[in-house]
Order: C-alpha cells, then sequence, then structure tokens
C-alpha cells in the first residue's frame, strides 16, 4: 500500500517525475502511472492503488481537467477525504474540485523550501500520519541548532525521516570548529548548485507551457481568461450553495445533528468535512468518558457512537467497571468506601482496596483480581450472618464533632437542629452495661413476619398482640429465642439503638440484608445517628426540618395524633435549648421558607 498516489495527465509526467522524486527523498512510498489501459473502467492495478493510498496529489492543467481519468481519481479522492491538489499550469477548475485548495507549483522545480510545496508536504504529512513533516524543511536550515533537531527527533520518533536527523545531530555533536567551517562551505556549495539548476528548470517548464500546442503566451492567457468566465457563471451558484451547507454544518453540535446533516447532504463533497466532524465528536467524548470512568458515562458515549470508531474499547471498559461498581458496592458493605458507586477506579477506590488488603494481610497494591473478590465475598458472607452476641459495640461514647458535623453538612441543617431531634426522638441511652445496643424485641412484628408459626409453640415471642417487654437482659435473650427459630425475622422484629429504629427499615436506611443494618447500628452512638439521618432524608422530612417547622416535621414523623403529646412543641423547645447551648437565636425564619 503506497503512501501517495499521484494523479496527472501523462503529457506533465517530467513535471511529476521532479515531484516524485522529492517525496521518495522524505521517505513517502510513491505510486504514479502515466498509462491508462483502454477500457470502461479503471486498470485493476491502478483502481486498487488509488483505493489503498493513504493520500492522492491530484496535479491539475487544463488538459487534466478535461481527463476523465484524472477527475475519475480526483472525486474517489475527493469523497474519501484524501485529495490535496497542486497546479501544474493555470487552470479553472469546476465543481466539486474548486472546493479543495490547490497549492500553485506552475514554476516549481524542486525547490525544498518553496512555500507552496510546503503546504503540500504538510498536508500530505497529516493524512499519512507523519505531522512532523510541517516542520521537517526548517531543520534544513544551517542556523538549525542541535537543541531543534533533537527536539523534533524526539517528538517524531516514528518517522522514517528521523533517523537523518540524529545522524546530523551525532555530526554536529561530534565536529571541531575547523571541520564545521569546512563542511559548511560544502553545503553552502551545493545549495548554490541545486539552486541554479532548479531556476533552469523552473525556465524551462514556464517556456514549455506558455508556448505548448503552438499558442502564444497572450493568446493562452485570453481562452484561460474565456474560461474563466464561462464555468464561473456555472459554479457561482454551487460555490454559494456550498458556504451555504458549510453554515449548516458549523451549527451542527451533536452526533445526532450531524448524522442529520450527513443525510441529507451524502451526495455533496460536504460530507467529507461532516464525516470528519463526526469523527472529532467521537474522539471528543470517548476522550471524556475514558477520563471519568464511570458507567454512566461510558453508556452515554455508546449510546451517542453505536458506530463509533471507540465502540469495542468503551464496551471492554463498560465490562471491567462494572467489576469495579462491584467492589465499590461490597466495600461499602464493609464500610471502607463512602463515595460513589459509579465504576471509577479513582483514588478513593483504590485507597479502600488497599485498607481492606492491609487489614486482610493481603499483597497491598490496589488492584482488583479475583483474590480481592473472593476475600470480599467471604466478608460480606460473614457480615450477613451475624449473631446477636456479635452486636457489641466497637466504641461506646457519643459521636466525635467531625461526625456530628458530617451529618449535619448532609441534611443541609444546623447543630441545634440535630440536637434537638437527640434530644425529644432518642432514649438517650444507646448502649447497656454490656456494650450491647439498646433494643425492643416486638413479639406481633415477629409473629406476623414468620406467618404465625410460632405463637402457640413460642408465646414468649411471637404473638398477635404487642408487649411481653422486659429489662434490656430480657430483650437480649427474647430476641435470641428467636434468632434461633428465624434469623431474618427476628431481627426485622427489633428495633435498634438510641432512636429504636425496627430492623424492617433496613433497605430504607440503605442496607442490603437487616444483619447488616443490625451491626451497623451496635457498632457506635455515632452510625444509631447516622441511621436516623437517613430514615429522615428517605421519608422526604428534610424540608420542615431544614425550615424548623417542627408541626409540619412532627405530622410526618408521627401520623395525624402527633399534637397528642405535644411532639412539635417539645421538638421546638428543645431547639431553643440547644441554639442557647450552642450560642446563637433561634432564626424567625430561613430562606426559602414560608
Amino acid at each position: 500500500m503506497a503512501d501517495i498516489f499521484i494523479s496527472y495527465q501523462r503529457t506533465e509526467r517530467d513535471a511529476v517525475a521532479i515531484i516524485a522524486e522529492k517525496l521518495t527523498e522524505l521517505r513517502f512510498d510513491v505510486w504514479f502511472d502515466s498509462q491508462l489501459k483502454p477500457g470502461g473502467a479503471f486498470d485493476e492495478e491502478i483502481a486498487t492503488q488509488l483505493e489503498t493510498a493513504k493520500a492522492v496529489l491530484t496535479c491539475w492543467t487544463p488538459s487534466a481537467i478535461d481527463s476523465e481519468w484524472v477527475r475519475g481519481e480526483a472525486t474517489i479522492a475527493h469523497q474519501q477525504g484524501k485529495l490535496v491538489a497542486c497546479f501544474l499550469e493555470p487552470t479553472q477548475l469546476i465543481p466539486p474540485f474548486n472546493l479543495t485548495h490547490a497549492e500553485d507549483l506552475t514554476t516549481w522545480a524542486g525547490q525544498e523550501d518553496a512555500p507552496a510545496w510546503l503546504k503540500v508536504i504538510e498536508r500530505l504529512g497529516q493524512l499519512v500520519g507523519r505531522p512532523g513533516l510541517a516542520d521537517y524543511p526548517t531543520l534544513q536550515s544551517p542556523e538549525t541548532t542541535i537543541a531543534t533537531l533533537r527536539t523534533w527527533a524526539n517528538a517524531n520518533g516514528d518517522d522514517p525521516l528521523v533517523g537523518d536527523v540524529w545522524a546530523r545531530i551525532a555530526l554536529l555533536e561530534g565536529e571541531g570548529a575547523a571541520e564545521r567551517i569546512a563542511r559548511e562551505k560544502l553545503e553552502a556549495q551545493e545549495r548554490a548548485r541545486r539552486r541554479k539548476m532548479q531556476e533552469a528548470r523552473s525556465r524551462e517548464l514556464v517556456k514549455a507551457r506558455g508556448l505548448r500546442a503552438g499558442r502564444s503566451l497572450p493568446t493562452r492567457f485570453v481562452v484561460i481568461a474565456v474560461t474563466v468566465l464561462l464555468v464561473s457563471l456555472l459554479g457561482v451558484g454551487y460555490v454559494l450553495d456550498g458556504q451555504r451547507r458549510e453554515r449548516l454544518l458549523s451549527t451542527a453540535d451533536t452526533p445526532d445533528e450531524v448524522r442529520t446533516f450527513l443525510v441529507n447532504n451524502h451526495w455533496h463533497p460536504i460530507a467529507n468535512a461532516a464525516r470528519l466532524k463526526l469523527a472529532r465528536l467521537d474522539d471528543a467524548a470517548w476522550k471524556a468518558a475514558h477520563a471519568s470512568g464511570t458507567i454512566d458515562d461510558f453508556d452515554t458515549y455508546l449510546a451517542a457512537f453505536v458506530d463509533g470508531t471507540h465502540h469495542q474499547e468503551a464496551e471492554a471498559a463498560k465490562v471491567a467497571a462494572k467489576r469495579v461498581r462491584e467492589m465499590q458496592s461490597r466495600l461499602a458493605r464493609l464500610g471502607r468506601y463512602a463515595g460513589p458507586r459509579n465504576g471509577a477506579l479513582d483514588a478513593a477506590t483504590r485507597d479502600a482496596i488497599m485498607t481492606f488488603q492491609y487489614e486482610h494481610g493481603m499483597v497491598v497494591n490496589g488492584m482488583i483480581d479475583d483474590t480481592l473478590a473472593a476475600r470480599l465475598a467471604a466478608e460480606i458472607e460473614r457480615l450477613t450472618k451475624v449473631t446477636p452476641d456479635e452486636l457489641v459495640a466497637k466504641r461506646i461514647g457519643p459521636p466525635t464533632l467531625q461526625e456530628y458535623r458530617d451529618i449535619a453538612a448532609r441534611l443541609g441543617v444546623d447543630a441545634p437542629t440535630l440536637e434537638a431531634l437527640r434530644q425529644v426522638e432518642s432514649i438517650k441511652k444507646a448502649f447497656d452495661a454490656d456494650g450491647h445496643p439498646s433494643i425492643l424485641f416486638e413479639r406481633h412484628i415477629f409473629s406476623r413476619l414468620t406467618d404465625h408459626r410460632f405463637d402457640e409453640s413460642y408465646p414468649h415471642v411471637s404473638g398477635t398482640r404487642p408487649g411481653g417487654y422486659g429489662t434490656p437482659k430480657e430483650e437480649w435473650s427474647r430476641l435470641k429465642e428467636a434468632y434461633a427459630l428465624d434469623t431474618e425475622a427476628a431481627y426485622k422484629a427489633t428495633s435498634f439503638g438510641m432512636f429504636q429504629i425496627m430492623g424492617f427499615n433496613y433497605g430504607v436506611v440503605g442496607f442490603e440484608t437487616v444483619a447488616e443494618y443490625a451491626r451497623f447500628a451496635s457498632q457506635s452512638e455515632a452510625n444509631q445517628i447516622e441511621v436516623f439521618a437517613r430514615l429522615i432524608e428517605k421519608q422526604g422530612l428534610l424540608e420542615p426540618l431544614r425550615c424548623l417547622d417542627w408541626a409540619g416535621f412532627a405530622r410526618r414523623w408521627n401520623g395525624p395524633a402527633f399534637s397528642r403529646n405535644n411532639y412539635a412543641k417539645r421538638l421546638s423547645a428543645a431547639y431553643a435549648d440547644s441554639a442557647a447551648q450552642f450560642g446563637v437565636e433561634a432564626p424567625v425564619a430561613r430562606p426559602g421558607c414560608k
């Protein structure tokens, strides 16, 4: 497969040979031919080379624009977005070729520093995947420093010319002053010789092109002028239409908008610009999704670019992210991770993994593998089988200031509000003398959850009517008896901690099993306040709480009969006392509250 296919009219073979020679010196793989076999289709080899080439350089002349072969090759290149064009003679291009800029090489005869030639090789380098060619010609200057050469070589390590650059670096670094002067003298003489030869070639080209077919130069210009006028009358509408389409494309900002534009303009040359824009959107969307690493962002990319360039990568990344999310969920259940369960292997997730690995005697590497997954699964299994005897506090005492602050910040309330709730709603005592959480076992709930199977045989723990309460030790004895009959129902029928939140609320307050809730509520007073805060949040009580609407809060919390026990008044009084303790005045109104 060639890098560059040169399309031209065979009468310009000598000029094209110069172009091919210079491109080959730049280490391009060039294919061009002056002969087309007769028939109704392209020669098989030419068609293959044209299709597989990375770039097509079309050399325009009046005879080339008249050639169906050159126009056909240029059309294919234009449709595939790989057309580069130049003029070898003044030529009025017809649509759609007049929409692709062509560099003027009418007097060019191999000058490496000619501005038009530099633009040609820059564009060819972009298409072939050699962006460094845009700067390479400047490296040939005698004033180029070693630092400049080294910068280019490091940035373009896979360019075919990089070996020459490193060789020149080695030459410059190894030569002495006398050697440098001698070399520069020889190089200057060689540049002068080549410049003279190229100037002579340029004069020959101008002469040949101006007098071809027996026409004098003025006559030729008249013919060109007439041609320009006729073609302009035909092409002006096409140009204006093309400009209108360009404006429409510039306003298409989403993938769907660009795709719609493509559907409506698939036959027009601007379709290639639309495809390039869609490709840029594709790359940008994938870059953003890959940077975030979340499942949602991968889903967004996959939905927007069903046939995107990075679709397969995104599918694989999504699979990996799902496993990360599974590990995040397990770590969260074990109390080792508090971040979002989004599948992103970020710093917080790695830190949680390494903490877990260290605590369980594993190699600390922050990696997700089968060993980690198995150990987490085993710990989750152990967590869901916690017995009543294992429900013992890790820490007894009030929450730390940091814990109180974090809960208040998440609820969006002040410290006096949180303290008022603790005073009125809690039973004051979070744990008994043995370090077990304060509990109350409800036999009627246990009976209902077990379909009354144990009402007759175990009336002490199962019955249709509430009651049977005893001392803290007796309550734990009843829980253990019920636990032996039905583990899950026993915990669901028990209220835990200073706020006495029933076990059957485990899902509402963020736990996957009731055993996990029981363990969490048994570990600290801070955990019990956290569970209470989650319940308030889930039951939609934040607005009246933030607005100090005690009656509204009490009505939703205790039901229509809330006024019987003066619950709202007690909360209001407790808030006033707490505000005084914190040294703040109780506000009359708050922003956003009626």
